[in-house]
């Protein structure tokens, strides 16, 4: 039987739950990169006249780096044990939460990678 961990006031469910949620979160950064990718895409479009020979190549790019960089990112959270719970949902964080560095059972050298992975996305 997998060990339920409550973490949040009416939030329920075991490390599977919470490493696939912030599995999920962290793939979501996906998302704005894809925003962000349409004002570059259109300023390319712009500046090539539209040429869809010169923009195939940068559409490649685009889709590679706002797949690739989020999915490895998140496979290294997640085998790391570094996703955890952490307030309202699970991401980056120790556990248990009041832990540091080796006292942590679970990501307790989570600080050092939080602005690399998490917010340098």
């Amino acid at each position: 039987e997998m060990e339920e961990i409550g973490y949040a006031d009416m939030a329920r469910g075991n490390w599977n739950t919470c490493e696939a949620q912030g599995f999920l979160i962290q793939y979501g950064f996906a998302v704005p990169c894809y925003y962000a990718s349409l004002s570059l895409y259109s300023l390319l479009a712009v500046r090539n006249n539209f040429d869809q020979a010169k923009l195939a190549k940068y559409e490649l790019w685009i889709h590679l780096i706002c797949n690739a960089a989020p999915l490895a990112t998140a496979v290294v959270l997640q085998t790391k044990g570094m996703i955890n719970p952490g307030g309202a949902w699970c991401w980056m964080a120790r556990y248990p939460p009041d832990c540091q560095g080796d006292q942590c059972e679970r990501g307790g050298n989570v600080r050092s990678y939080m602005w690399g992975l998490g917010y340098g996305v």
